[in-house]
């Protein structure tokens, strides 16, 4: 029987927590995604270029008051010092996965990709070796690995 120890240790790391987490983009669908993450117990690093947005999460307030819940969370997770936010995405060096979840709104019947384009070449400039990226935002088929995955690969 083979055994794939990498896959075996990456798994066991999860289960106790062991990973890092980066979310990039602190929207309506970053920032839930990532108090969630931190309540079940991992460490995050939320990352936005809003610095009010920053200082709100840092102060444990939901800067999206229609979002139920999302503000005592935020009191819990900051508070346990689980999640912190910062406008500085170097922070991502210290993360094992890192989740970009930034709008990718339609211009002209077109997704509008800039926001893709400058998180991926933002975070090129950090080490991403042994690190998962992920995608997490609506995108046509082929966008992670012709448009986020190029730009990595090629710097």
């Amino acid at each position: 029987m083979i055994f794939n120890f990498r896959e075996q240790e990456i798994k066991q790391q999860i289960t106790n927590r062991e990973v890092a987490i980066g979310v990039i983009g602190l929207g309506r669908m970053g920032l839930p995604l990532a108090a969630i993450l931190s309540k079940k117990g991992f460490k995050v690093t939320g990352i936005d270029i809003d610095n009010s947005l920053i200082e709100s999460v840092n102060e444990g307030c939901s800067p999206y008051s229609d979002e139920v819940g999302l503000d005592e969370l935020l009191r819990l997770v900051v508070a346990s010092g689980k999640l912190t936010a910062s406008v500085d995405v170097a922070d991502i060096s210290k993360c094992d996965v890192i989740i970009i979840s930034v709008p990718t709104l339609i211009r002209d019947s077109e997704p509008d990709l800039e926001a893709v384009t400058q998180v991926a070449n933002s975070i090129c400039k950090h080490n991403l070796r042994g690190k998962l990226v992920v995608l997490q935002s609506t995108v046509p088929p082929g966008t992670t690995e012709t448009v986020l995955g190029s730009i990595i690969q090629n710097n």
